[in-house]
């Protein structure tokens, strides 16, 4: 995948750090998601991920090399892929702690999502 197109993307969204970071990174990872997720051609997949520490959603892409993370400010793999993150897929949270999950999205979400 071409992550290059990701991060051209992302850029339409300058002046809008504070609102993806301080309350709406869900809604952010969401919109990535939507653009980018699904199983591509080339094996990709992608998932957004949740970091408990910072409170933090992001968006993934795995390819043969890893996983590639990203948040409003681009290209954020560089911050999470390191020694003492910890980040938990959205997908692992449903299976495994879905109690957690139910609050994350009534607390992190803050409106009726386009799935519901």
């Amino acid at each position: 995948m071409d992550f290059q197109l990701v991060v051209d993307f992302i850029k339409h969204f300058a002046g809008a750090e504070k609102t993806f970071l301080c309350g709406c990174c869900y809604w952010f990872a969401w919109i990535l998601q939507c653009r980018f997720g699904s199983i591509h051609d080339d094996g990709c997949f992608s998932e957004i991920f949740y970091e408990p520490v910072e409170g933090h959603f992001i968006f993934g892409i795995h390819e043969d090399s890893g996983w590639h993370y990203f948040d409003v400010r681009g290209d954020v793999t560089s911050l999470y892929n390191k020694d003492g993150v910890t980040l938990r897929s959205i997908s692992d949270i449903i299976f495994n702690d879905p109690k957690w999950y139910e609050r994350l999205m009534r607390d992190c979400r803050n409106f009726i999502t386009p799935e519901d």
